[in-house]
């Protein structure tokens, strides 16, 4: 880094763009950064990040040859979906939460719903033939699913669930849904995820109100995060030949 601008930065980051932080404005002004160099740096990051954030949910898609994007941001602690997606710059009508359930018999289901919206548990066991269900208690996710909270997917599960998404996904082109770890999001076309989660389209959810009437985001500079984007991409006609 120091080379490519002559100066060492303060602090650097790489998202959309790389964003460079210096010591002060005569450093800025004197800077005569080196594109080549600085170019060099951006595709090692990326590749870095690539093979570090690789999850079971990427390799399933990879192998099914399903073409996706995803998104990562780092976090000194946990974040919600609507924070994730401020994060990321993402509306949050594409940004889909996974929800597990079980019946009475133990049997689980898998809902994917719209992060500001609320799963409607009536709707939901009329969709699984369930009598009723409930919410799975968070400390049960990850010997159910083999993800952690906050980076559930239902793609990739350590079993096979019957899985769940709001029909309203298909409103859109592109949506983001968690990618197997805290701080990845997959972005994939809704009759994609559909294919790679086996999954139905249901009406499954009620609006979901602010907490104390307060905005969502009310919390969203008490946390520090820096977001980055990679891409991967699959010829469409490998993708169109499943």
């Amino acid at each position: 880094m120091e080379q490519a601008f002559g100066v060492r930065p303060i602090k650097a980051v790489l998202g959309l763009d790389l964003i460079c932080i210096f010591e002060d404005e005569a450093q800025v002004r004197n800077l005569v950064p080196d594109q080549k160099l600085l170019m060099n740096i951006e595709e090692d990051y990326k590749m870095a990040k690539s093979k570090e954030v690789k999850t079971n949910a990427m390799r399933i898609l990879d192998r099914m040859k399903i073409p996706y994007t995803f998104q990562t941001y780092e976090c000194e602690e946990f974040v919600d979906g609507q924070h994730a997606a401020d994060l990321l710059g993402l509306q949050h009508e594409i940004v889909f939460k996974t929800l597990v359930t079980e019946d009475g018999a133990h049997n689980y289901f898998v809902f994917a719903i719209p992060i500001d919206a609320e799963l409607d548990l009536k709707k939901a066991a009329k969709a699984a033939g369930c009598k009723s269900l409930s919410m799975i208690h968070v400390k049960d996710i990850q010997s159910v699913t083999g993800y952690i909270r906050g980076g559930c997917t239902a793609i990739g599960m350590k079993k096979s669930y019957p899985v769940f998404m709001d029909a309203s996904a298909l409103h859109y082109e592109k949506i983001a849904v968690s990618g197997g770890k805290i701080g990845l999001q997959l972005m994939l076309t809704p009759r994609d995820y559909e294919k790679a989660a086996r999954a139905s389209f249901c009406d499954l959810t009620r609006a979901a109100a602010d907490h104390d009437g307060e905005p969502r985001m009310q919390n969203r500079a008490e946390v520090r995060c820096a977001a980055f984007v990679q891409c991967h991409k699959v010829p469409a006609k490998s993708a169109d030949s499943l």
